[in-house]
């Protein structure tokens, strides 16, 4: 599980690195501004506040940036703790790639009201659903219009279910059957872990995960959708 964490934040670091770029670049800026009104001859006090302001909110959105990387890489034992999934799944999309909006990615969250928490380890389910998004981003690499799609919803009485659906280039039939095995990929640089570690974290949680097809999209690419539900 670890192993996995560390090559995908090798990954990731890229995405990474242009999301903080963002905060510390503004911070620059407004540092630079508001010297600039301090050694004028009648400060703007009002103005150098909300600089200031601005200023504190981009450093705290760095400090996040970093904490999220730290804690999702962090090994340690299995922690269970009641735990909501909504800011999990933003957190998850921050991870996997922070710049999605200026990528051209559409994505949208649907979670169903009134959920109860989840009794998991926030780490492994976060791990879950970063390799879920990263592996639906780069099937859609090539997608006129990419599209992600995650939605959280009640099934049954005792099981919630997440889905994440992508209108990439769908899952080959010559790997559909081996998709959560160990080794089984067909990405040039993968190692064919990731899914097969998903699947060792959700039944670990007493959950399910699997793949389907997905529907048929404007461009013809049906896409995919993968599915996994935990108990409530």
């Amino acid at each position: 599980l670890h192993a996995t964490r560390v090559t995908a934040m090798g990954q990731m670091s890229s995405a990474i690195a242009h999301e903080l770029n963002q905060p510390l670049s503004a911070i620059l800026a407004y540092a630079g501004a508001m010297q600039r009104l301090i050694e004028s001859d009648d400060p703007p006090i009002a103005d150098i506040r909300e600089a200031l302001g601005h200023t504190a909110r981009d450093a705290a959105r760095a400090g996040n940036i970093i904490r999220r990387l730290r804690g999702f890489v962090e090994k340690r034992e299995p922690n269970r703790s009641m735990e909501q999934i909504a800011p999990m799944i933003a957190d998850a999309i921050s991870l996997a790639s922070p710049g999605l909006a200026s990528e051209g990615v559409r994505a949208s969250v649907t979670v169903a009201p009134d959920l109860a928490p989840l009794f998991i380890d926030k780490v492994q389910i976060q791990q879950v659903l970063v390799n879920l998004i990263r592996n639906a981003l780069e099937a859609m690499s090539e997608a006129e219009q990419p599209e992600l799609k995650i939605s959280v919803e009640r099934d049954g009485e005792n099981y919630v279910l997440v889905s994440v659906a992508d209108n990439g280039q769908g899952i080959a039939d010559e790997i559909a059957q081996q998709l959560f095995q160990p080794f089984a990929t067909t990405k040039e640089q993968g190692m064919g872990m990731g899914l097969n570690i998903c699947r060792t974290i959700i039944e670990a949680h007493e959950g399910r995960i699997w793949a389907e097809p997905g529907a048929p999209s404007v461009s013809g690419q049906r896409g995919a959708v993968f599915r996994f539900r935990l108990p409530l």
